[in-house]
């Protein structure tokens, strides 16, 4: 199977004891898979959307870490705070 592309959408669920795992595939390669170790990976070919009408929230309980190849715009409506306890450093 390539890996941009084939030619089917798929539905994989594995009860193998360690290898355990879900996937949704769309025939583009856009995919959502639920692995064994609890890891989610979720690969989005074209534009992604996540929409949410109320109120979000956002836990991290281990380290984050963002990379964005291109521009970056951000639009604050409102008040926008920034609280920091440890270090901040800017480039």
């Amino acid at each position: 199977m390539n890996l941009y592309s084939s030619e089917l959408h798929s539905l994989e669920m594995d009860d193998t004891p360690g290898n355990e795992r879900i996937r949704v595939q769309h025939k583009t390669g856009s995919f959502k898979e639920y692995q064994a170790s609890g890891n989610v990976v979720h690969k989005i070919i074209g534009d992604g959307y996540h929409i949410v009408l109320q109120d979000q929230n956002v836990s991290i309980q281990g380290k984050c870490s963002i990379t964005i190849m291109s521009d970056l715009e951000m639009h604050v409506a409102g008040n926008m705070h920034l609280i920091v306890d440890g270090d901040y450093t800017q480039t």
